[in-house]
């Protein structure tokens, strides 16, 4: 999602968002009504990157019949754990026991009876949870297979989160983008407390959240080889994911070493990226998270459509930090998610601010990546 952000946020690419405000507005089937949806800057949609489930009707309107579609997977049981101490199944479900992945995979039926937890990436790609009642239980096999071959053909691409390096590189192919477009940080990478450790979980535990979510499994084989089937026709695939790992390690570096004498670095033309620099710039947008993205974003879109009513494209340049004309209706949700520096640059990318007026050595010790800095 970050990398989609950042490369739509800094060409002022139209995202399709939800009017509650709310970034997972859109999901399950936020895309249906499209009252609800913010107007796109412009005749259409540009991206959509937010989570909800897959309907291609509806996503097309949105967009155009040209668009790509790209997804991902992760490997089931992983997904699985995550979801579980993500989401609090282990309150949810009232389970007391030391180890709760291990109790509840005892008995998914008996805890999960309204089925939040299975499939739940076949559910999300548009699987119909009336596939998945006993009565249709003869005729799985072949829904799962048509179900498959539905998404191979409708998606471009599909990543496997498990391999994001090689996916990116697809990606990247794909979209003939530049290398430095899908160069990233790592974020939502947690640490989960011991009692949800899985080292230990008996293989027969592990069979029964293969059972119990069936539909997933078949869906990460497919596409798992279909990745690498993919990988294996590609010309040169070794020698650009190589290069990209290099320049990623470099950045990473580069981005956390100390802010206040960072000198920019220059990354050579190859046949994959053009010369670009790494500066402070280029480190605070690599570093934003997707929800200081989210806001600018709105922000943006909405003062567009402001513009529209007020039929004239001027606005002045006076005003406040975190006050119109700096923002428009998200301010506060701004002040909240994003660093003053964060928030400064972006008053540069909409030009109510001139580079003369800030030298970029006053803000280098104001913060970047995410975490809001309260004004004084």
């Amino acid at each position: 999602m970050q990398i989609l952000q950042r490369f739509g946020y800094l060409r002022k690419l139209s995202f399709v968002q939800h009017k509650s405000r709310d970034v997972n507005g859109l999901y399950p089937y936020g895309l249906s009504d499209p009252q609800k949806l913010t107007p796109p800057q412009g005749e259409s949609h540009d991206i959509l990157t937010y989570h909800t489930v897959y309907n291609r009707t509806n996503i097309v309107r949105l967009l155009t019949s040209e668009a790509k579609f790209v997804t991902i997977l992760r490997e089931p049981f992983e997904h699985f754990k995550s979801n579980f101490a993500f989401y609090g199944f282990k309150k949810a479900f009232n389970i007391t026991a030391a180890y709760p992945i291990k109790e509840f995979l005892e008995k998914p039926a008996f805890y999960d009876k309204f089925k939040q937890l299975t499939n739940p990436m076949a559910l999300d790609l548009g699987f119909s949870q009336k596939w998945l009642r006993p009565s249709q239980k003869n005729k799985i096999s072949n829904i799962s297979k048509q179900f498959i071959h539905n998404i191979s053909r409708d998606f471009d691409l599909v990543m496997i989160s498990d391999h994001f390096d090689e996916s990116l590189v697809l990606l990247r192919r794909l979209m003939c983008w530049d290398l430095k477009d899908v160069l990233y940080y790592k974020y939502n990478n947690y640490n989960y407390s011991s009692e949800y450790d899985t080292s230990s979980i008996p293989q027969r535990l592990r069979d029964n959240h293969k059972e119990w979510a069936a539909m997933d499994y078949a869906l990460y084989k497919y596409f798992n080889e279909t990745l690498w089937k993919k990988i294996a026709t590609e010309d040169d695939f070794a020698e650009e994911l190589s290069h990209f790992q290099s320049v990623e390690r470099k950045m990473r570096i580069h981005c956390n070493s100390d802010y206040s004498v960072m000198e920019p670095i220059f990354i050579s033309e190859s046949p994959w990226n053009s010369a670009f620099k790494i500066d402070s710039e280029f480190c605070t947008w690599a570093k934003t998270f997707h929800l200081c993205y989210y806001y600018l974003i709105r922000d943006r879109n909405s003062r567009y459509q402001d513009r529209l009513k007020r039929d004239h494209g001027t606005v002045p340049k006076d005003g406040l930090f975190f006050s119109p004309p700096y923002c428009s209706t998200e301010c506060d949700n701004i002040k909240a998610q994003c660093s003053l520096n964060e928030y400064v640059q972006h008053c540069y990318l909409e030009g109510f601010l001139m580079k003369s007026q800030s030298s970029s050595q006053k803000i280098k010790h104001l913060g970047h990546g995410g975490k809001a800095i309260p004004l004084q």
